[in-house]
């Protein structure tokens, strides 16, 4: 799908481009087009792009060296193994100084949860290195919280240094009209209604098929699915209750994972943590319940009583000691933050 919209956030780093210099915050959801429009804006200007992962620092560290390595054209690069950031960072800086240059750091949150100080290095990189140079950088992230808190909050050692932000959000339905120019403006309508403009999204929809065909091919797994978990109800005797069964523990094992998923975000918003025991002693209780059904019943392993409430009980426990070890972690973390 060709790029469309965006007009405005375009303006917006070309200003900043404009300028000589800059400092951009880009964040927002999830599959809303972020590096979509990042790479629409350096497509034609010298830019470095690093991806970081959820590998360790020393990877990250690794995986960038080599991008600068090709950007710079000193293949050498690729074979020295650098002992900080801001050693790194100053080969970027150092290359051809007088050029404009941009760097782009997508998925900026993953750097920060393998070094929780990474905020306080890249400051002293800003400071130190980039921000009397030609060079722009732009900080992309997915996850909202952390970017709002470790890059935008009055907290965050990198607060006062943007010099613009943008948080991008769905398409506005102009601009998403023009991925679709085939269809009628109902049909425009309804398809973003169902998309909610989110780029996506929009990529599972055809422009030479109509609303209904997109939406039955989209929807053909699960009708599939449908259809065979009706037929396994009707030529079985107990069908139904099999399969009944079957959505009754994986509604209450989803429920066990959201409250896992609950848990460990409130545990990592560290004014939180104390709120996570509401719903860490439920995901617990939860735990057992789930691993004893499945180990105990007709439709699952078989396995006699005494094996499977000990299985449960035992993997319960565990789940528990893990949730207390990281919480009392958290608070000691804490403590020597606050010491200091």
């Amino acid at each position: 799908m060709k790029f469309i919209g965006r007009r405005d956030e375009l303006s917006a780093l070309n200003r900043e481009y404009t300028n000589g210099h800059g400092f951009v915050v880009i964040y927002g959801r999830r599959r809303i087009g972020k590096t979509t429009l990042i790479k629409e804006f350096i497509k034609d200007k010298k830019a470095l792009y690093f991806l970081a992962d959820m590998e360790s620092e020393r990877q990250n560290m690794n995986k960038l060296t080599s991008k600068i390595a090709d950007f710079t054209g000193q293949s050498y690069l690729s074979n020295v193994r650098f002992d900080t950031w801001q050693k790194l960072f100053a080969v970027f800086a150092d290359n051809y100084p007088e050029q404009q240059k941009i760097l782009v750091i997508d998925e900026f949150q993953y750097l920060v949860q393998s070094n929780p100080a990474f905020p306080s290095v890249f400051q002293e990189v800003w400071d130190e290195l980039f921000k009397e140079k030609n060079i722009m950088v732009i900080l992309c992230g997915s996850h909202i919280s952390m970017m709002m808190s470790e890059v935008l909050s009055h907290s965050s050692p990198l607060y006062g240094r943007r010099t613009a932000q943008i948080r991008l959000q769905p398409l506005k339905f102009l601009e998403f009209s023009q991925a679709f120019p085939e269809h009628s403006f109902e049909n425009r309508m309804m398809i973003y209604s169902v998309t909610g403009g989110v780029p996506k999204y929009m990529e599972f929809f055809c422009n030479d098929q109509t609303f209904e065909e997109n939406i039955l091919l989209i929807t053909i797994p699960l009708l599939v699915a449908g259809g065979l978990l009706t037929w396994f109800a009707i030529v079985n005797d107990n069908g139904f209750q099999i399969v009944w069964r079957y959505f009754s523990w994986s509604n209450q094992t989803l429920a066990m994972i959201a409250l896992w998923v609950a848990t460990a975000y409130l545990l990592k918003e560290g004014k939180y943590r104390f709120g996570s025991l509401l719903t860490a002693l439920p995901a617990v209780f939860m735990t057992g319940v789930s691993l004893t059904y499945i180990l105990i019943a007709q439709e699952g392993f078989r396995l006699g009583q005494t094996i499977s409430y000990t299985a449960g009980v035992a993997a319960a426990f565990i789940m528990l000691v893990i949730y207390l070890i990281i919480l009392m972690k958290h608070i000691r973390k804490k403590s020597v933050l606050q010491s200091n």
